[in-house]
């Protein structure tokens, strides 16, 4: 080392210097890629599920208001119009029920969604298209007695159960 010069030395040491600042770089570049896929399945497997979820909630609470309103307005036009949109967004949600179900699940959450998917099931075919059949039948008694009975008991049942002992209503 003694027969090297100052400048030599300076030149070596601001190479290697140089090569770990490079190295450094390079590895934030490699990090920032992976990082950037793990964001990419975050958004892909997380958020987008997470408003899929959100939607299918407002339109299970629209459709509760739409035949509501129907049952309460005793107009058959009124109620043919709201039957028609709940009956849009039974299959908006069925759509959007697939798109989810398409993600990426984790073993929890596939029970879950098979559980609500039964659920939901159960509210649509006992609850909301009878309330529709009533509706366009013109009987809105009936189907005001079928909204408060049945379908707010198929309501707490598919949207507030959270414990598997639960009986179903069926």
């Amino acid at each position: 080392m003694k027969s090297l010069t100052i400048k030599a030395r300076l030149v070596i040491t601001l190479g290697v210097a140089i090569l770990l600042l490079v190295a450094i770089g390079v590895m934030g570049v490699v990090s920032l890629g992976k990082v950037k896929e793990e964001l990419r399945t975050v958004y892909e497997d997380r958020t987008i599920p997470l408003d899929q979820l959100a939607g299918i909630d407002r339109l299970i609470l629209l459709n509760r208001l739409l035949i509501s309103r129907a049952v309460l307005s005793e107009n058959r036009e009124v109620s043919r119009a709201n039957a028609e949109a709940v009956e849009a967004n039974i299959a908006s949600i069925s759509d959007i029920w697939d798109a989810y179900m398409s993600t990426w699940l984790t073993t929890e959450e596939r029970r879950l969604a098979d559980q609500f998917a039964a659920q939901r099931k159960l509210f649509v075919t006992q609850g909301l298209q009878p309330a529709i059949a009533l509706l366009r039948d013109g009987q809105h008694a009936e189907a005001r007695r079928h909204v408060l009975n049945r379908m707010e008991t198929l309501r707490k049942y598919v949207l507030n159960e959270r414990d598997e002992n639960k009986k179903s209503p069926a």
